[in-house]
Protein backbone atom coordinates (compact mmCIF):
# COMPACT_ATOMS: atom_id res chain seq x y z
CA UNK A 1 0.00 0.00 0.00
CA UNK A 2 1.60 3.74 -1.01
CA UNK A 3 1.87 6.03 1.76
CA UNK A 4 -0.24 8.90 2.13
CA UNK A 5 2.15 11.37 0.89
CA UNK A 6 3.32 8.94 -1.74
CA UNK A 7 3.42 11.53 -4.98
CA UNK A 8 1.74 8.18 -7.10
CA UNK A 9 -1.09 7.71 -5.11
CA UNK A 10 -3.98 9.63 -6.69
CA UNK A 11 -5.32 12.75 -4.77
CA UNK A 12 -9.08 11.67 -5.86
CA UNK A 13 -10.77 8.60 -6.99
CA UNK A 14 -14.55 8.30 -7.98
CA UNK A 15 -16.57 5.25 -8.34
CA UNK A 16 -20.05 4.14 -7.71
CA UNK A 17 -21.12 2.95 -3.98
CA UNK A 18 -24.29 0.95 -3.49
CA UNK A 19 -25.88 0.91 0.01
CA UNK A 20 -29.03 -0.18 0.88
CA UNK A 21 -29.97 -1.24 -3.25
CA UNK A 22 -29.13 2.71 -4.11
CA UNK A 23 -26.43 3.49 -6.29
CA UNK A 24 -24.56 6.84 -5.74
CA UNK A 25 -21.20 8.13 -7.38
CA UNK A 26 -18.66 8.89 -4.81
CA UNK A 27 -15.51 10.79 -4.96
CA UNK A 28 -13.24 10.18 -2.41
CA UNK A 29 -10.16 12.05 -0.99
CA UNK A 30 -7.41 11.85 1.76
CA UNK A 31 -7.23 14.70 4.50
CA UNK A 32 -3.65 14.83 5.84
CA UNK A 33 -2.74 15.58 9.13
CA UNK A 34 -1.81 14.99 12.66
CA UNK A 35 -4.62 14.98 14.79
CA UNK A 36 -7.52 15.03 11.89
CA UNK A 37 -6.30 13.47 9.36
CA UNK A 38 -8.96 11.31 7.76
CA UNK A 39 -11.04 10.95 4.10
CA UNK A 40 -13.66 13.28 2.39
CA UNK A 41 -16.49 11.38 0.86
CA UNK A 42 -18.71 13.26 -1.67
CA UNK A 43 -21.36 11.64 -2.76
CA UNK A 44 -24.26 12.24 -5.86
CA UNK A 45 -24.51 15.93 -7.45
CA UNK A 46 -23.26 17.46 -3.91
CA UNK A 47 -23.76 21.63 -4.25
CA UNK A 48 -23.44 24.53 -2.29
CA UNK A 49 -25.86 24.03 0.12
CA UNK A 50 -25.73 20.16 0.45
CA UNK A 51 -26.26 17.70 3.65
CA UNK A 52 -22.09 17.68 5.38
CA UNK A 53 -21.76 15.29 7.92
CA UNK A 54 -18.17 15.27 9.81
CA UNK A 55 -17.65 12.09 11.81
CA UNK A 56 -15.40 10.87 13.86
CA UNK A 57 -14.01 7.03 14.15
CA UNK A 58 -15.85 4.75 16.83
CA UNK A 59 -14.75 1.44 16.50
CA UNK A 60 -16.70 0.28 19.29
CA UNK A 61 -19.85 1.60 18.23
CA UNK A 62 -19.51 1.53 14.35
CA UNK A 63 -17.80 -2.09 14.08
CA UNK A 64 -18.33 -3.50 17.27
CA UNK A 65 -22.10 -2.82 18.02
CA UNK A 66 -21.36 -1.16 21.59
CA UNK A 67 -24.68 -0.42 23.15
CA UNK A 68 -22.58 2.45 25.37
CA UNK A 69 -22.75 5.10 22.30
CA UNK A 70 -24.99 7.05 19.70
CA UNK A 71 -21.50 7.05 17.14
CA UNK A 72 -22.85 4.13 15.03
CA UNK A 73 -26.50 5.16 14.67
CA UNK A 74 -25.15 8.39 14.28
CA UNK A 75 -23.41 7.78 11.14
CA UNK A 76 -26.27 5.14 9.79
CA UNK A 77 -28.89 8.25 9.80
CA UNK A 78 -26.87 10.88 8.74
CA UNK A 79 -25.83 7.98 5.76
CA UNK A 80 -29.94 7.30 5.29
CA UNK A 81 -30.45 11.44 5.31
CA UNK A 82 -27.66 11.70 2.51
CA UNK A 83 -29.07 8.84 0.19
CA UNK A 84 -32.54 9.96 0.58
CA UNK A 85 -30.88 13.39 -0.53
CA UNK A 86 -29.13 11.60 -3.14
CA UNK A 87 -26.22 14.15 -2.42
CA UNK A 88 -24.08 15.27 0.31
CA UNK A 89 -20.52 15.11 1.77
CA UNK A 90 -19.07 12.71 4.53
CA UNK A 91 -16.01 13.80 6.28
CA UNK A 92 -14.79 10.81 8.34
CA UNK A 93 -11.80 11.48 10.20
CA UNK A 94 -9.83 9.39 12.81
CA UNK A 95 -9.79 10.94 16.15
CA UNK A 96 -10.88 7.53 18.37
CA UNK A 97 -11.71 8.81 21.65
CA UNK A 98 -12.56 12.20 21.39
CA UNK A 99 -9.33 12.44 19.66
CA UNK A 100 -7.28 10.97 22.87
CA UNK A 101 -6.82 7.53 20.89
CA UNK A 102 -8.91 4.16 21.24
CA UNK A 103 -6.47 3.06 24.46
CA UNK A 104 -7.30 6.26 26.19
CA UNK A 105 -11.00 5.57 25.67
CA UNK A 106 -10.54 2.08 26.99
CA UNK A 107 -9.39 3.82 30.04
CA UNK A 108 -12.02 5.90 30.30
CA UNK A 109 -14.30 3.42 30.06
CA UNK A 110 -12.86 1.51 32.73
CA UNK A 111 -12.58 4.84 35.23
CA UNK A 112 -16.14 5.31 34.61
CA UNK A 113 -17.37 1.85 35.48
CA UNK A 114 -15.06 1.69 38.24
CA UNK A 115 -16.23 5.13 39.66
CA UNK A 116 -19.22 5.53 38.19
CA UNK A 117 -18.44 9.03 36.10
CA UNK A 118 -19.54 9.63 32.44
CA UNK A 119 -16.49 9.77 30.34
CA UNK A 120 -15.94 13.52 30.13
CA UNK A 121 -14.64 13.37 33.74
CA UNK A 122 -13.06 9.98 34.06
CA UNK A 123 -10.90 11.92 31.12
CA UNK A 124 -10.46 14.86 33.31
CA UNK A 125 -9.42 13.21 36.61
CA UNK A 126 -7.21 10.72 33.92
CA UNK A 127 -5.07 13.18 32.87
CA UNK A 128 -6.75 14.10 29.44
CA UNK A 129 -8.77 16.49 27.74
CA UNK A 130 -12.20 15.89 27.70
CA UNK A 131 -12.02 16.41 23.60
CA UNK A 132 -9.34 17.20 21.67
CA UNK A 133 -10.66 17.18 18.16
CA UNK A 134 -9.66 19.26 15.94
CA UNK A 135 -11.56 19.98 13.01
CA UNK A 136 -9.12 22.31 10.50
CA UNK A 137 -8.28 19.40 8.36
CA UNK A 138 -12.12 19.36 7.98
CA UNK A 139 -13.00 22.72 7.46
CA UNK A 140 -9.64 22.85 4.83
CA UNK A 141 -11.27 19.92 2.57
CA UNK A 142 -14.25 21.91 2.54
CA UNK A 143 -12.78 24.56 1.72
CA UNK A 144 -11.37 23.14 -1.11
CA UNK A 145 -14.46 21.50 -2.60
CA UNK A 146 -14.65 25.19 -3.82
CA UNK A 147 -18.92 24.96 -4.50
CA UNK A 148 -19.48 25.32 -0.60
CA UNK A 149 -20.62 28.10 1.06
CA UNK A 150 -23.98 26.88 3.10
CA UNK A 151 -23.96 23.73 4.57
CA UNK A 152 -26.60 21.70 6.29
CA UNK A 153 -24.50 20.33 9.24
CA UNK A 154 -25.91 16.94 10.17
CA UNK A 155 -24.55 17.27 13.85
CA UNK A 156 -25.67 17.69 17.41
CA UNK A 157 -22.61 18.93 18.43
CA UNK A 158 -22.30 22.79 18.92
CA UNK A 159 -18.68 22.62 18.68
CA UNK A 160 -18.80 21.73 15.02
CA UNK A 161 -21.26 24.32 14.11
CA UNK A 162 -19.23 26.91 15.58
CA UNK A 163 -15.78 25.89 13.80
CA UNK A 164 -17.73 26.05 10.45
CA UNK A 165 -19.36 29.54 11.27
CA UNK A 166 -16.24 30.61 12.19
CA UNK A 167 -14.36 29.68 9.24
CA UNK A 168 -17.33 31.65 7.21
CA UNK A 169 -19.89 28.92 6.40
CA UNK A 170 -23.27 29.46 6.05
CA UNK A 171 -24.35 26.76 8.55
CA UNK A 172 -28.21 25.68 9.34
CA UNK A 173 -28.05 22.50 11.58
CA UNK A 174 -29.86 19.31 11.20
CA UNK A 175 -29.94 17.48 14.26
CA UNK A 176 -29.45 14.02 14.82
CA UNK A 177 -32.28 12.04 16.44
CA UNK A 178 -31.10 8.68 17.71
CA UNK A 179 -32.89 6.09 20.08
CA UNK A 180 -30.70 5.18 22.89
CA UNK A 181 -30.07 1.27 23.10
CA UNK A 182 -30.22 0.97 26.37
CA UNK A 183 -28.99 2.88 29.91
CA UNK A 184 -26.22 3.49 29.58
CA UNK A 185 -26.36 4.91 25.88
CA UNK A 186 -28.93 7.53 27.22
CA UNK A 187 -26.54 8.38 30.28
CA UNK A 188 -23.99 9.27 27.64
CA UNK A 189 -25.98 10.93 25.35
CA UNK A 190 -26.64 13.31 28.70
CA UNK A 191 -23.54 13.09 29.69
CA UNK A 192 -22.91 14.99 26.06
CA UNK A 193 -25.84 17.46 26.80
CA UNK A 194 -24.45 18.93 29.87
CA UNK A 195 -20.75 18.78 28.97
CA UNK A 196 -21.48 20.82 26.03
CA UNK A 197 -24.32 22.97 27.26
CA UNK A 198 -26.22 22.67 24.71
CA UNK A 199 -30.04 21.95 25.45
CA UNK A 200 -31.20 21.55 22.19
CA UNK A 201 -29.18 17.85 21.78
CA UNK A 202 -30.83 15.79 19.84
CA UNK A 203 -31.85 13.40 22.82
CA UNK A 204 -35.17 12.10 24.06
CA UNK A 205 -35.34 9.77 27.23
CA UNK A 206 -36.84 6.39 27.14
CA UNK A 207 -39.90 7.74 27.94
CA UNK A 208 -40.30 10.29 25.13
CA UNK A 209 -39.21 7.94 22.47
CA UNK A 210 -41.93 4.89 23.80
CA UNK A 211 -44.77 7.66 23.91
CA UNK A 212 -44.08 9.37 20.41
CA UNK A 213 -43.17 5.99 19.05
CA UNK A 214 -46.81 4.77 19.45
CA UNK A 215 -48.18 7.78 18.60
CA UNK A 216 -46.34 7.70 15.17
CA UNK A 217 -47.55 3.95 14.82
CA UNK A 218 -51.14 4.64 16.10
CA UNK A 219 -51.40 7.65 13.14
CA UNK A 220 -50.27 5.20 10.88
CA UNK A 221 -52.76 2.82 11.81
CA UNK A 222 -55.70 4.86 12.12
CA UNK A 223 -54.55 6.15 8.19
CA UNK A 224 -54.36 3.00 7.33
CA UNK A 225 -57.74 2.21 8.62
CA UNK A 226 -58.68 4.78 6.84
CA UNK A 227 -57.65 3.91 3.63
CA UNK A 228 -58.91 0.44 4.31
CA UNK A 229 -62.43 1.74 4.52
CA UNK A 230 -62.57 3.97 1.92
CA UNK A 231 -60.88 0.60 -0.23
CA UNK A 232 -63.83 -1.23 1.34
CA UNK A 233 -66.68 1.29 0.46
CA UNK A 234 -64.84 1.44 -3.47
CA UNK A 235 -65.22 -2.30 -3.85
CA UNK A 236 -69.25 -2.22 -2.57
CA UNK A 237 -69.95 0.33 -4.69
CA UNK A 238 -68.10 -1.03 -7.68
CA UNK A 239 -69.00 -4.85 -6.56
CA UNK A 240 -65.60 -5.82 -7.34
CA UNK A 241 -64.82 -9.62 -6.23
CA UNK A 242 -62.92 -10.44 -3.25
CA UNK A 243 -60.25 -11.41 -5.71
CA UNK A 244 -59.30 -7.86 -7.04
CA UNK A 245 -59.65 -6.53 -3.47
CA UNK A 246 -57.56 -9.19 -1.86
CA UNK A 247 -54.60 -8.50 -4.95
CA UNK A 248 -54.72 -4.81 -4.08
CA UNK A 249 -54.22 -5.37 -0.59
CA UNK A 250 -51.68 -7.90 -1.68
CA UNK A 251 -50.32 -5.06 -3.71
CA UNK A 252 -50.60 -1.73 -1.10
CA UNK A 253 -49.06 -4.48 1.73
CA UNK A 254 -45.76 -4.94 -0.83
CA UNK A 255 -45.49 -1.39 -1.56
CA UNK A 256 -45.37 -0.93 2.25
CA UNK A 257 -42.78 -3.84 3.24
CA UNK A 258 -40.63 -1.71 -0.04
CA UNK A 259 -41.12 1.40 1.45
CA UNK A 260 -39.96 -0.08 5.12
CA UNK A 261 -37.12 -1.67 3.55
CA UNK A 262 -35.72 1.37 2.12
CA UNK A 263 -35.96 3.60 5.28
CA UNK A 264 -34.50 0.40 7.59
CA UNK A 265 -31.82 2.16 9.89
CA UNK A 266 -32.03 3.25 13.65
CA UNK A 267 -35.64 3.45 14.65
CA UNK A 268 -36.58 6.95 14.83
CA UNK A 269 -40.53 8.78 15.70
CA UNK A 270 -39.26 11.87 14.66
CA UNK A 271 -38.47 13.27 11.05
CA UNK A 272 -34.99 14.88 10.88
CA UNK A 273 -36.52 17.64 8.17
CA UNK A 274 -39.08 18.71 10.85
CA UNK A 275 -35.91 19.55 13.12
CA UNK A 276 -34.27 21.14 10.78
CA UNK A 277 -36.98 23.29 9.94
CA UNK A 278 -37.51 24.21 13.33
CA UNK A 279 -33.67 24.84 13.84
CA UNK A 280 -33.94 27.43 10.39
CA UNK A 281 -37.09 29.21 12.15
CA UNK A 282 -34.28 30.48 15.56
CA UNK A 283 -32.01 32.59 13.70
CA UNK A 284 -28.54 32.07 15.83
CA UNK A 285 -29.95 28.78 17.35
CA UNK A 286 -26.25 26.78 16.95
CA UNK A 287 -25.07 29.55 19.04
CA UNK A 288 -27.26 28.81 22.44
CA UNK A 289 -25.48 27.22 25.29
CA UNK A 290 -22.16 27.07 23.56
CA UNK A 291 -19.49 24.56 25.15
CA UNK A 292 -17.98 25.37 28.18
CA UNK A 293 -14.85 24.00 26.14
CA UNK A 294 -15.11 26.05 23.37
CA UNK A 295 -14.02 29.38 25.33
CA UNK A 296 -11.59 29.73 23.13
CA UNK A 297 -12.27 29.65 19.35
CA UNK A 298 -8.99 28.43 18.16
CA UNK A 299 -8.78 25.50 19.92
CA UNK A 300 -12.09 24.23 17.75
CA UNK A 301 -10.82 25.50 14.81
CA UNK A 302 -7.14 24.28 14.49
CA UNK A 303 -3.97 26.01 13.76
CA UNK A 304 -5.24 25.90 10.21
CA UNK A 305 -8.75 27.50 10.98
CA UNK A 306 -7.12 30.20 12.54
CA UNK A 307 -4.52 31.36 9.94
CA UNK A 308 -7.68 31.96 7.43
CA UNK A 309 -9.53 33.53 9.89
CA UNK A 310 -7.69 35.73 11.01
CA UNK A 311 -6.36 36.38 7.08
CA UNK A 312 -10.41 37.02 6.38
Amino acid sequence: MLAADDSSEPTEVVHQFTRKGRTLAVRVRYIPGVSDRGHLFVFGDARDGCLVRIHSQCLYGEAMGSDSCDCGPELELALDLIYRERAGVLIYLEQEGRGSGLMAKAQGYAYSQANRTDTFESYERLGLAPDSRDYGGAIDALCALGFLRSVKLLTNNPRKVIALRDAGFDVSRVRLYTKPKGPAAAAYLDAKRRQRGDIRHGLLSPHAWWWLTAAKWSLRLAGGSAVALSVWSMVQHWQLNAQAMAAALAFALSVAVTRLRWRAGPARPLSPWLAATWDRWRPGFAHVGAAPLDSNPGEVLGHRGVARDTAA
